[in-house]
């Protein structure tokens, strides 16, 4: 394995956590607020801290405008148990993007 495949198999840049999981899970989230769902509940349903609502409120807006703007895409494929994310967003240490 090069030193490539290598990063790739570490997962997401724990700097980016947040952006990662709403960029996984961009089509999910939308559905669930045109339902109505309040931040919060999107937030603990993805396995989040509640209570950093408005971050996730916020970093929907960019990734959402990143994608409209072209200067974000999402990605075309995730690789299984390797891509985890770890952050201080609540929960747990880290989020399987499969599973969130």
């Amino acid at each position: 394995m090069d030193s490539l495949e290598a990063l790739i198999k570490e997962g997401p840049d724990p700097r980016y956590a947040l952006k990662s999981v709403v960029l996984a899970r961009f089509d999910a989230i939308t559905n669930a607020r045109q339902m109505m769902r309040t931040w919060s509940e999107i937030e603990v349903a993805l396995g989040l801290d509640a209570s950093r609502w408005k971050s996730l409120s916020a970093c929907y807006k960019r990734v959402e405008k990143g994608l409209a703007s072209g200067k974000l895409k999402r990605p075309t494929s995730i690789v299984g148990a390797a891509n985890r994310v770890r952050g201080s967003h609540g929960g747990s240490s880290s989020i399987d993007l499969d599973k969130a």
